[in-house]
């Protein structure tokens, strides 16, 4: 079972048990500050939750510990900012908001709970073959109406 840890919660003061979460490898996480992997100011005071087996990490929500989504290694990491990269532009246009932007993910990933298509939650191969989705769309919709889209992603092309 994984180490539950009390974390202030922002604006109301209350105090709520935050589990630790759970890396892929099965190794034990550790709340931590951003010094435990080579952060500098003013990140080196922010928690983190540390996997001590293989060194995934995830940061937290503001003002708390709980974490933002799962451990994830470095090239899990890079993968999350590619996707966000594809994804957040077209709810950050202003068109949809942005449950509704994740709404239309489900959708094209074939997804029932819209909480399961977060990015932070998405294991590799999942969050490889999202990418590939969103390329897709990306492509089919500037040869369809170029002036219809959000600005431009910021994600490398594949």
């Amino acid at each position: 079972m994984a180490p539950r840890r009390r974390s202030g919660r922002a604006g109301g003061g209350m105090s709520a048990v935050v589990t630790a979460p759970e890396c892929p490898c099965g190794g034990t996480v550790e709340l931590r500050d951003g010094k435990a992997v080579g952060y500098r100011a003013p990140y080196h005071a922010k928690p983190i939750w540390l996997c001590l087996a293989c060194g995934a990490r995830v940061g937290c929500h503001p003002g708390s510990t709980a974490p933002l989504g799962t451990p994830a290694s470095r090239e899990l990491r890079a993968l999350r900012v590619e996707a966000h990269a594809l994804f957040d532009p077209i709810w950050e246009s202003g068109r949809v908001t942005r449950h509704v932007a994740y709404a239309w993910l489900a959708h094209l990933m074939g997804e029932w709970d819209v909480e399961g298509v977060h990015i932070s939650q998405l294991d590799e191969r999942r969050l490889r073959w999202m990418i590939r989705l969103l390329h897709a769309k990306w492509a089919a919709a500037a040869q369809a109406a170029p002036a219809a889209l959000p600005p431009a992603p910021r994600g490398e092309g594949h």
